[in-house]
């Protein structure tokens, strides 16, 4: 039985992670179909955050106010 291949050794989009609440906000600038990936691609990179899709505005805001 062979690995799953994995295309990307990092989280594919732009991001924030809210450790507190186990929530990654992620900007996908290619909407959909793209977006549909994104509970696979937690499911990889963090198992256990619910992931939620953002515009740039809200993420760039969230990185401000929190770092």
């Amino acid at each position: 039985m062979t690995k799953p291949r994995r295309l990307h050794k990092t989280f594919p989009w732009d991001h924030y992670v809210d450790e507190e609440n186990k929530k990654v906000y992620a900007y996908i600038p290619g909407g959909y179909p793209t977006v549909l990936g994104l509970p696979t691609v937690m499911d990889q990179f963090f198992p256990g955050y619910k992931g939620a899709i953002c515009t740039k505005e809200h993420l760039n805001s969230l990185k401000e106010n929190n770092s």
